[in-house]
């Protein structure tokens, strides 16, 4: 059997089980009710009307004037309709900053970093945190992201409780030296750090602040 045929296959085996997906536009007057967009920030007038009126003023800027800021205008510019790549290499803007800073300064934390959806920082965070011999202790019905997360991990252990349950096995696992529990449940990540090594200034807070929300 060929390729093209193997996927035909496929598509008509999810077919016939009511699991084939396909793109679809809502009809004007609709209403949505699986939509990410929980505030209807998309969908608000004035929002609108600000975003385009900022980016209006960036494009407007002025690259010709003789001025301290003549580099980072054209900067901002260039950048209006896309980063042009990575912001590791050359598509960190300004405008990503600053919100940061802002994002930074409304929750009172040294920095902040901007992910382009909640999947991608569930990925970006929990991956990277868990080290050899931590335990993530994770709610059964957590979202995809966060198994993603914990494949990706250095995790040792990695162990689920009932849905909203985490003392079910919360205790369990409260004892070990240098060892790190993230409680991961379905309205957010709990961190939680017991006694040991110091893994880093940025993980030292800890130690005031046994709970971190993620």
């Amino acid at each position: 059997m060929g390729l093209e045929a193997t996927f035909e296959a496929l598509l008509a085996r999810r077919k016939d089980a009511g699991r084939l997906r396909q793109l679809t536009l809502n009809p004007p007057g609709a209403v949505d009710f699986s939509s990410n967009d929980y505030l209807s920030f998309a969908e608000d007038i004035g929002i609108q009307r600000a975003v385009l009126a900022r980016l209006e003023r960036r494009f407007n800027t002025s690259t010709t004037a003789s001025t301290p800021n003549q580099d980072l205008d054209r900067q901002d510019r260039r950048r209006i309709l896309g980063s042009a790549g990575s912001r590791l290499l050359d598509g960190n803007s300004p405008l990503a900053e600053g919100l940061e800073a802002k994002v930074a300064a409304f929750h009172g934390a040294p920095a902040a970093l901007l992910f382009n959806s909640a999947y991608d920082a569930n990925v970006g965070l929990l991956s990277c945190a868990p080290q050899v011999g931590d335990v993530v202790l994770y709610d059964e019905a957590i979202h995809a992201s966060v198994h993603d997360s914990m494949r990706l991990s250095h995790a040792s252990q990695c162990v689920p409780f009932s849905h909203v349950s985490v003392v079910e096995k919360g205790g369990r696992y409260g004892e070990g030296e240098q060892q790190h529990h993230y409680d991961l449940n379905g309205g957010g990540s709990r961190y939680r750090r017991r006694v040991g090594a110091d893994h880093g200034a940025g993980l030292s807070k800890c130690r005031e602040d046994p709970e971190w929300w993620l």
